[in-house]
């Protein structure tokens, strides 16, 4: 078959990979370096147009870099037909490259992916074709090249003992059984004698720390440990404004966030609070919608002072209970979380109320001259199959949904989400048998089909109005519309009081109603604590009696929008004559900052919990 040589030179990724790459393995970043491909091999494109390789084999057969001259087909088919588990992931031949991208954004940030590829040359081809440099960097990609590279890889979880060892191979297609056997033995044998070298040192570590005993060398400061085990965006944004927190009242803090694949071992994550000896423990659970995944026991939480377990919702997951059960103490931002935590057992005397709070960030005057908005509009995939949907009636249902809500985009609401799967089973002229089918649907509705649509209407408002804006949230990095306005998550709190002011203003789209009293920080809460204006989409809420309550319910005090007309107009209103709105969001900060700030909370939990 005639091969398509491209005309234009390869991407510049080798270099960039290998950089990252030497970082984290410089044995295996040498080893591809010296290693040269056949003088055969050339850039092509394969049948589907995706850049790839082919060399000549001697006897004239021609190869493809992973065997596919249709990478972008055979890929997905793989990939989606592979399960990923919880564990490390093991994959013998980096393939085209393709295959690991696409494994990349499915699985958990607390999983790694370990290639072994005994043609080192092989690895160096896939590396100049994508751009996999921040997960080497951040250690999600692990390469293994070259004739040792089996050993390497044993080596590396020896003296990595935070990694999860590899549980799941990903089988290549043209695998023959004899080599399936020979990588099943591999992987048992490493995996054999990682864990028993784990477990030695693990019972080592217990013995000295018995003789150590527990006290802390410094009883005086704020020695603070994050641990969550189930890394969703609330829970990442969270910790990472506790660990600013206590930084800045000159205490230490040690997070322990399962985000990152070097911190996933159970086992690693007790000996770093034995050594760290923190003087409280808050743990973040993610409730019963995110299960937590690392069984880390009670007694490696426990046994170094006081736990105070934060729940967002007020119901937590199995670990939590029994965190709970063991005395821990259980924190909730308001009252209808309180009121779930009372309904679920838990013990009025051993429960705290931890408002919403700030940080006590460094507050710049407003450097923007442009008009520049922050918008802030979480979107999640809305596709039935992201759902979990499949059945044909479910799909259906799926499909009329979404006409319902793109209809009623200025007027819809989450907790609508019921009356929505209702409304297409009348069109479509059929009803669920099942109460409970038809709720899981309504919950995947409210969760994302109903933010999805509404942020993505409000956002083409915006920019068919010409507003200039960021997009800050998640599920628009490649949106055709919005990826030139997208700008990650949302700030790190280190970059907060340095990012916002840049900004004349804030929109708060979604996801759902922007009430911050059912979560402990908010990224429209970090807006107003910085003086930035903000506007909100819902209704107008009464003022509360007492203000000291009012400061931290930020759409109380946010421009209230109600469709998308309105929003234009207020905004446009808005920027045409802003110092009255400025003046008003500088108060509410001061007050915020003097009374509603993670240095007001700590303190309070470190009062409740001795």
């Amino acid at each position: 078959m005639p091969v398509e040589t491209t005309s234009a030179s390869q991407p510049p990724f080798l270099e960039e990979n290998l950089l990252a790459l030497e970082s984290v393995n410089p044995a295996a970043a040498r080893m591809i370096r010296r290693a040269a491909p056949p003088d055969s091999s050339v850039p092509v494109r394969g049948r589907d147009g995706v850049a790839t390789y082919s060399w000549t084999e001697p006897g004239g057969l021609l190869r493809w870099l992973g065997r596919s001259s249709m990478p972008s087909v055979s890929a997905p088919a793989l990939i989606d037909a592979f399960q990923p588990g919880e564990a490390g992931i093991l994959l013998y031949s980096m393939g085209h490259g393709g295959e690991i991208a696409l494994l990349l954004d499915r699985i958990e940030p607390f999983q790694a992916i370990m290639v072994v590829e005994p043609a080192a040359w092989k690895a160096g081809l896939a590396l100049r074709l994508r751009d996999f440099s921040e997960a080497l960097r951040l250690r999600r990609l692990l390469v293994f090249a070259g004739d040792t590279a089996w050993d390497a890889l044993g080596e590396f979880l020896l003296e990595n003992p935070g990694f999860l060892e590899p549980q799941r191979v990903l089988a290549w297609p043209w695998f023959e059984p004899e080599t399936i056997s020979d990588i099943s033995a591999q992987v048992s044998a490493i995996n054999q004698k990682v864990n028993q070298r784990r477990a030695e040192f693990r019972s080592s570590r217990k013995s000295a720390q018995r003789a150590d005993g527990v006290a802390s060398a410094d009883t005086t400061a704020l020695r603070l440990a994050i641990v969550a085990p189930t890394p969703t965006t609330r829970v990442r944004r969270l910790s990472h404004v506790l660990c600013a927190a206590a930084s800045s009242m000159e205490g230490h803090a040690l997070r322990l966030v399962r985000d990152d694949p070097s911190c996933a071992h159970p086992w690693s994550i007790e000996d770093a609070l034995a050594r760290f000896r923190p003087s409280l423990t808050l743990y973040i659970d993610a409730g019963n919608d995110a299960p937590p995944r690392c069984p880390i026991s009670v007694a490696g939480l426990t046994t170094h002072g006081p736990v105070c377990v934060l729940s967002r919702s007020g119901t937590v997951a199995e670990e939590g209970s029994a965190l709970l059960s063991a005395g821990a103490w259980l924190a909730v931002p308001g009252e209808k979380a309180s009121a779930a935590a009372l309904a679920a057992g838990a013990a009025s005397e051993r429960m705290l109320v931890v408002p919403p709070a700030a940080l006590p960030i460094p507050r710049a005057a407003c450097r923007s001259t442009d008009g520049r908005l922050a918008v802030y509009a979480d979107g999640a995939c809305a596709s039935a199959q992201a759902a979990g949907l499949h059945l044909a009636t479910h799909l259906r249902i799926w499909s009329v949904a979404e006409e319902i809500i793109r209809e009623t985009v200025d007027t819809c609401r989450p907790d609508s989400s019921l009356e929505i799967v209702q409304k297409a089973e009348a069109r479509l002229k059929i009803r669920l048998e099942s109460v409970e089918v038809r709720a899981g649907i309504a919950e995947r509705v409210r969760m994302r089909l109903v933010p999805r649509i509404v942020c993505e209407s409000y956002l083409v408002a915006l920019v068919e109005a010409g507003l200039r804006f960021d997009l800050y949230g998640q599920g628009w990095r490649d949106h055709p519309r919005f990826a030139t306005h997208y700008r990650g998550e949302w700030p790190p709190p280190e970059q907060l009081g340095e990012t916002l002011p840049d900004y004349s203003a804030l929109v708060y789209i979604g996801p759902g109603e922007p009430d911050a009293a059912d979560d402990f920080t908010s990224p429209l809460l970090d807006a107003l604590a910085a003086g930035l204006v903000s506007f909100v989409r819902g209704t107008p809420q009464p003022t509360r009696a007492n203000e000291a309550d009012a400061a931290v319910e930020p759409a109380l005090h946010a421009e209230q929008f109600n469709s998308r007309r309105e929003l234009i107009s207020r905004v446009r209103s808005y920027l045409s004559a802003p110092e009255a709105h400025r003046a008003r969001a500088k108060a509410l900060a001061e007050r915020i900052q003097c009374q509603h700030t993670w240095h007001h909370r700590l303190r309070a939990i470190m009062a409740s919990c001795r």
